[in-house]
């Protein structure tokens, strides 16, 4: 298939993929793209992937509704025990954080249609991959990390008493 041909198919899918409404253009696009030449099927397939809405029918969609039910749950709870303990102990700030995360997080996938790519270099012998909610996670909790509750009780004030001299 020469350069001026397989322009032309571009711009013929790209006018007949218009017209097919969101939803039903990867199983569309699937179909035509099986009727090309062998050799520029990858290559048609990622340009309108990349560069078009193509939403894939099998992506469970109606699990969003029970991921962002889970993360608003999750994120009342945080909320809820956050104003129950004055100050936290150590775990007890680790579980409110963690609560937090899982929420924001849960919230975050269940809006988010696709996936979320995330590459974290901590050093150089320590690097993160992530995708989709492990990403969104990962980016929450180690992003900007508050400073946790110090270990050593606060000390009471002592309000001295006086003492009466005895002369």
């Amino acid at each position: 298939m020469t350069i001026a041909e397989l322009k032309a198919e571009l711009d013929r899918i790209r006018a007949d993929l218009i017209l097919i409404p969101t939803r039903k253009r990867y199983k569309w696009l699937k179909k035509e793209i099986a009727t090309l030449p062998p050799e520029c099927r990858d290559f048609i397939f990622q340009f309108f992937t990349a560069t078009e809405v193509i939403i894939r029918d099998d992506l469970n969609v109606k699990t969003s509704t029970k991921q962002i039910a889970t993360g608003l749950v999750c994120i009342a709870v945080g909320t809820v025990l956050a104003f129950c303990f004055r100050d936290p102990t150590g775990i007890q700030y680790l579980f409110l954080r963690g609560f937090f995360v899982l929420g924001v997080s849960g919230i975050a996938v269940g809006i988010l249609v696709g996936t979320v790519n995330l590459k974290w270099s901590f050093t150089k012998s320590l690097v993160v991959t992530a995708t989709g909610g492990f990403a969104i996670l990962i980016l929450f909790y180690f992003a900007n990390p508050p400073p946790p509750p110090s270990a050593v009780p606060k000390q009471t004030q002592t309000i001295p008493t006086n003492t009466v001299n005895s002369r």
